[in-house]
């Protein structure tokens, strides 16, 4: 992930600070061994927490065609997941889509899926930046001094990121009681 954003310089900087590094100017080229693993942190951080379905990277109907030569659907660099609409699983399989149900990578017609995308650090929500920099700065600080003072600290801003996070995804999706499973089970009864 070599991206020079200001809000990605802002998240290596913060997580600089964390473990009282000084804030770097740049992140390209840098020789500097701290920036190098903050990047590879905030970079894996960043899938993981994606990975797990947002408002602002799921999209719940998309249609995904394949070529009309190999019926093969490329699979996109920034799709993290993908599930069929009728409950189908696909998986990555090299560079294609792979209908694990069937076992084939060979489509006649265009699928309808639900995906997870990966969607650029500077494009998403504060809350969830926040968040995604919290639980960074936290392994960043495991990961180079292992300070249990530093580690508390960080811990609490890290759950804290986290409510603020829950509570701008429960605003947006107007969530309801009845969208839990076990109330939707005692409702019907």
């Amino acid at each position: 992930m070599i991206v020079t954003s200001n809000k990605t310089l802002d998240a290596i900087n913060d997580m600089l600070a964390t473990i009282g590094e000084a804030p770097v100017n740049t992140l390209d080229n840098s020789e500097n061994v701290d920036v190098a693993l903050a990047l590879r942190v905030l970079d894996k951080v960043n899938k993981q927490v994606q990975s797990q379905g947002w408002s602002f990277n799921t999209n719940t109907s998309a249609t995904l065609s394949p070529d009309v030569q190999t019926h093969k659907i490329k699979w996109q660099d920034d799709i993290l997941y993908i599930v069929g609409t009728d409950g189908t699983k696909y998986v990555q399989k090299g560079d294609y889509v792979y209908d694990f149900d069937n076992q084939t990578a060979t489509f006649t017609n265009s699928i309808d899926v639900e995906l997870i995308r990966l969607v650029n650090f500077d494009y998403m929500p504060v809350p969830a930046r926040d968040y995604i920099v919290a639980k960074a700065s936290r392994i960043f600080n495991a990961q180079t001094l292992n300070d249990p003072d530093i580690a508390e600290n960080v811990s609490i801003m890290e759950r804290e990121a986290w409510a603020a996070f829950q509570e701008y995804e429960m605003e947006l999706n107007d969530f309801t009681m009845y969208d839990i499973q076990n109330v939707q089970q005692l409702k019907m009864r």
